[in-house]
């Protein structure tokens, strides 16, 4: 009797699967196909029929898979240990069938352990100063020691008074010019070898003018300012290449307008290099002989990222050095570099 509950505790899974395969194989056929499982009667009447139809086909391709799909089924079971698919059990049925889990006990509170007593500190004992310092040194070096902020000394005159030299008035520094005027520079320093303190005043030499500024006494003209954050409008060299470039896109059938130095055109922003100097391409600045001026590639990519637009690089002038490796890194960044705008028909 023990050996058979210890077969059945151990194959408890396979015992169960056994009896529920049966159940459902024998309501199958009995409902659908209105076939008795159990009855020796019913096998010997199949033995000798002819099935026919799809109920038929159905029900032969059932009878002879069956048997092969058990023993799948129950070798997977035995092997897992467990049924082929779980049905969790509703929270409702657990709540009232299953008890609810022990409150745990508290955990016992450890007995409050007396504080250790402070150990006690002896006040540090600071070492003598050198018997060579100086008076006057013996307290800035104690502070020092202790870590105490160094105080600046504090003059002992009152210097709250002491204010700058007012510039001599304008009237003073006319006074000054004309005064000079009177002494005009001689022409020569010949004086016929007589002491200069027997030669009358008027008889002294003069001096003419020297003015090492230019000729022409028109102004120099100031440069404009340029850079980045100046308001000067392009020059026309630009402005009448961009005209030339918008007439070309037009011509192509594609919108196109000024925005700045830069050319829109539909989804693209261009910026256009035709200047025929040797340029050196750097990444924010370009250099030529005598001239720099902003990378036009840095500063067409930062426009195309504000208006959300492709950036694209027209190069009128292709005197450039490395040239090509430079192409290479504009389009790596996603700056299209084109020769010819007969591209952006593509």
């Amino acid at each position: 009797m023990k050996s058979i509950r210890d077969f059945i505790k151990s194959h408890f899974y396979a015992i169960t699967w056994t009896a529920c395969y049966v159940c459902i194989m024998w309501a199958i056929l009995t409902w659908l196909f209105n076939f008795n499982m159990f009855s020796i009667a019913a096998w010997t009447k199949l033995a000798s029929s002819h099935l026919h139809g799809f109920g038929g086909f159905v029900f032969g391709i059932l009878i002879l898979a069956a048997i092969p799909m058990y023993i799948a089924t129950t070798t997977v079971i035995m092997r897992n240990k467990k049924f082929l698919f779980s049905i969790s059990m509703p929270n409702i049925i657990k709540r009232a069938f299953v008890p609810p889990p022990p409150t745990p006990a508290p955990a016992p509170v450890p007995p409050a352990q007396p504080e250790p007593p402070a150990p006690e500190t002896k006040p540090a004992v600071e070492p003598p100063l050198p018997p060579e310092m100086p008076t006057e040194l013996r307290q800035a070096f104690i502070r020092i020691r202790r870590g105490d902020s160094i105080r600046h000394a504090i003059s002992a005159f009152d210097v709250s008074a002491v204010t700058k030299p007012e510039p001599a008035p304008a009237d003073d520094m006319r006074t000054i010019e004309e005064n000079a005027s009177d002494f005009p520079l001689p022409t020569d320093f010949d004086t016929d070898g007589a002491s200069d303190f027997a030669t009358p005043l008027s008889a002294m030499p003069e001096f003419t003018e020297i003015s090492f500024d230019t000729t022409d006494d028109k102004p120099v003209p100031e440069q404009p300012a340029t850079g980045k954050d100046s308001e000067t409008p392009p020059p026309p060299q630009q402005t009448s290449t961009n005209n030339d470039l918008i007439g070309t896109l037009v011509a192509m059938g594609r919108n196109a307008n000024t925005d700045g130095e830069f050319i829109i055109s539909d989804d693209v922003i261009i910026a256009a290099h035709v200047d025929t100097d040797f340029w050196i391409a750097d990444d924010e600045t370009w250099f030529a002989t005598g001239r720099t001026c902003p990378s036009p590639v840095a500063a067409v990519r930062a426009r195309a990222a504000e208006l959300n637009l492709s950036p694209v690089l027209y190069l009128g002038a292709t005197n450039i050095m490395d040239l090509e490796e430079r192409i290479a890194a504009w389009e790596s960044d996603g700056v299209r570099v084109i020769t010819d705008l007969g591209a952006l028909a593509d």
